[in-house]
């Protein structure tokens, strides 16, 4: 929870449908993150935003960064959840011994303790709640059938289903407020209520061919009003709710499809999600091809757990998954927007860890420069990697230290650190290497390249540690220009053809080859119109002729008319600027904390690792955009692809409640004279002048990317202004209620 005082929420959050399902990315939450049990039985979202989080150990309640722990042994129940559902002023908590209420004012968990007309009381496990259009709540248990409770006239019925001997597994509310039943014991079997007669009776199923039943634990109405049955051990069943031809789907047949389906849920038209003792299923309803995810060692991002129980969709899009083993997982609405790329030793996949360069041929194919790694070679066609690394007594690359990268028709340019330029021929894969001689001047000035350029009259420019090299086609030799006494990083051709070299300490040089003249910019603080840093990263030359020069303090706009520079100022976390790409008008820089789009005369929006990055530490000039549009980052773990028209931004706030009071630094508790009922549900608060010392700990209800929620606080009558503050995550605590 945070501190402040009054506040004002100011938050624009990223949101997307998956755009890419084998990229869905799991962010956990366990009992290291104050949970109280791995074993998660049942979630809800309230009418707040609070998410509910029912376990085998107690309720807890998550706000983005704290958990409040709710006990029920206190009130003499059992511990274990079962389900979650809210209405206006409560919260229903089914347990393994009946149902308890959460009343939001006094925030006081109580049991619901009322009896039918026969004096009978809810007492065993309520696996299920929903609520239908006239008010009443209906309980499925285990052994005592269903229940219906009138919230109007304060009436509570039961229906026994003697033939499954009460054994209920779930309820379901359609659109037209039919209710329909389902077991998973006994006589299993689907039931609707025929409500002339108040009573359920069995409704009929019939299958195509094959082994079929409707032993089942879970049920869904998508929003074409299809009914979706999920079985212990024969698969998805599709019901036409009004003949009841029934289909199947995911058979457990030869160690496919899935079994025990526990939880299915409707996030996008003719996509389900499927929770079961397998995994996560993502089901497309017209292909009928399903992915499944599940545990992966290999990958952090990766199911925690296989055994999937509840899912649901929060108010910001996200998903949460709960497991029975593994705690919480979430799914951000973000994912998809970013592809992440990482090295793996168990898969095909990138080489190398820190990825510096990219440059694309003719075939639409990526080549990639690591550090660590040599060449890679990726296909996006078919998502496949090819690998260069140098080979003992073979023709290969030379070192596997790879900085500088151009494409030269057929020809692969390709700098190296110490083990000089190495230049491969695509159509024949040999590679040939250039180095440096002290005793032949036509040879390169030195071993090491961290920049390789092709400018527009087709000549090859190869920098060195110090130097400037010019490539002689026709002698197959050097000509060494210029010695810069700095180490070139990225090199960049004006609409006039002057030639830029951006240098690590020097600033920048420019060159024009024809009239042979030399000018360098370097900062000077007393010089307001100078470059920012004399590091410079990266120039970029955008589709106006406008050039942008990436420093490693801030980002520079070149005046050519004044021949001056002018140092944009840009509220971001970090302004060592390592790239620049433009698309569409926009700016899309990488820094060394987080990827940046900035939109010149509007502002920036900055992407971390809570949307999907792979890192957040960029490598200079380690940016490409290829010619189908999509953007390639490097960065010191591997690199991100995206597609910017793919990039959205949600501009809805989350909102935000006053949770707790504070006194002296000690915990006010709801019924206390000063609170007689809970913050949220008071409309004033007043204190005495002795209880001057004070705090008020709020929520903002927003999961999907909660380290960048932005606030301004004031105390009218003593602030001034508004105060500004930007609150980094950190792990929950948990806080018995």
């Amino acid at each position: 929870m945070k501190r402040l005082v009054l506040l004002l929420l100011n938050l624009l959050m990223p949101m997307i449908l998956f755009a890419a399902s084998n990229d869905l990315c799991f962010r956990h939450f366990s009992v290291e993150d104050g949970l109280s049990s791995n074993s998660v039985r049942a979630l809800m979202q309230d009418k707040y935003g609070f998410l509910w989080i029912g376990t085998d150990e107690g309720l807890n309640r998550y706000d983005g960064t704290t958990v409040k722990l709710y006990r029920l042994k206190d009130r003499g129940a059992n511990e274990a959840i079962s389900s979650l559902y809210s209405t206006l002023n409560k919260i229903w908590i089914g347990t393994d011994e009946g149902i308890y209420i959460y009343d939001y004012e006094t925030e006081d968990i109580m049991p619901f303790v009322l009896a039918t007309s026969q004096n009978i009381h809810i007492e065993t496990n309520t696996n299920y709640i929903v609520e239908d259009k006239d008010k009443n709540l209906w309980f499925t248990t285990v052994g005592q059938g269903i229940f219906k409770y009138n919230t109007i006239t304060n009436h509570l019925e039961q229906y026994e289903f003697k033939n499954a001997n009460g054994l209920m597994a779930s309820v379901l509310v359609d659109s037209e407020n039919q209710i329909w039943a389902i077991t998973n014991w006994g006589n299993s079997g689907l039931f609707k209520l025929n409500k002339a007669e108040n009573k359920f009776e069995a409704f009929p199923l019939s299958y195509e061919s094959g082994k079929h039943d409707s032993n089942a634990l879970v049920m869904l109405e998508d929003s074409e009003h299809t009914l979706w049955l999920g079985t212990w051990e024969c698969g998805l069943q599709k019901i036409d709710k009004y003949s009841g031809k029934t289909i199947t789907y995911l058979h457990p047949t030869d160690g496919k499809g899935a079994t025990h389906i526990h939880s299915i849920m409707e996030y996008a038209p003719h996509r389900l999600l499927i929770g079961s003792d397998d995994g996560l299923l993502l089901f497309n309803t017209i292909t009928e091809e399903y992915q499944l995810f599940t545990e992966n060692e290999t990958n952090s991002h990766s199911l925690s757990n296989r055994f999937v129980y509840p899912i649901i969709k929060d108010h910001e899009g996200g998903i949460w998954i709960g497991t029975y083993y593994g705690g919480v997982n979430y799914i951000s609405p973000n994912t998809g927007q970013f592809e992440s790329f990482v090295h793996s030793r168990f898969s095909n996949s990138v080489n190398g860890t820190v990825i510096g360069r990219f440059c694309e041929d003719s075939n639409g194919d990526v080549w990639i420069a690591s550090d660590d790694g040599g060449l890679n070679c990726f296909s996006p066609q078919n998502r496949k990697f090819s690998h260069y690394l140098p080979l003992e007594g073979k023709n290969s690359l030379s070192y596997h230290n790879v900085h500088a990268l151009c494409m030269d028709d057929d020809n692969l340019w390709i700098g190296t650190y110490t083990g000089g330029v190495n230049v491969l021929n695509r159509q024949t894969g040999t590679f040939k290497t250039y180095s440096a001689y002290q005793d032949n001047p036509a040879s390169l000035d030195g071993t090491s390249s961290y920049a390789i350029f092709k400018d527009r009259k087709e000549r090859i420019w190869v920098t060195s540690m110090s130097g400037v090299n010019l490539y002689n086609r026709e002698k197959d030799n050097f000509t060494r220009i210029k010695d810069l006494d700095a180490l070139t990083i990225d090199i960049d051709q004006d609409t006039k053809g002057n030639l830029w070299f951006s240098t690590q300490g020097k600033g920048l040089f420019k060159y024009h080859p024809e009239k042979q003249i030399w000018k360098n910019y370097i900062h000077d603080h007393k010089n307001p119109n100078s470059l920012a840093n004399n590091q410079v990263n990266c120039v970029l030359i955008d589709t106006n002729g406008e050039m942008w020069v990436g420093t490693m303090n801030g980002l520079c706009k070149y005046n050519a008319e004044e021949d001056a520079f002018e140092t944009l100022t840009l509220e971001i976390p970090s302004h060592n600027i390592c790239s620049i790409i433009e698309d569409q008008r926009i700016l899309w820089l990488t820094t060394t904390k987080g990827l940046v789009r900035y939109t010149p005369g509007e502002g920036c929006r900055v992407f971390t690792k809570s949307d999907g990055l792979q890192s957040e530490q960029f490598l200079p000039n380690a940016a490409l955009k290829a010619s189908d549009g999509k953007i390639y980052i490097g960065s010191v773990n591997g690199f991100n692809a995206f597609y910017p028209h793919q990039i959205k931004t949600n501009v809805m706030l989350p909102p935000v409640i006053i949770t707790e009071l504070e006194i002296d630094n000690k915990e006010i508790q709801t019924g206390n004279k000063l609170l007689p009922k809970s913050l949220n549900q008071l409309e004033e608060l007043e204190l005495s002048y002795k209880e001057n010392a004070f705090s008020l700990l709020y929520a903002s209800l927003s999961y999907c990317t909660p380290n960048k929620n932005k606030y301004a606080y004031k105390l009218e009558g003593f602030d001034k202004d508004w105060n500004y503050v930007c609150l980094l995550y950190t792990s929950p605590s948990p806080r018995d209620a």
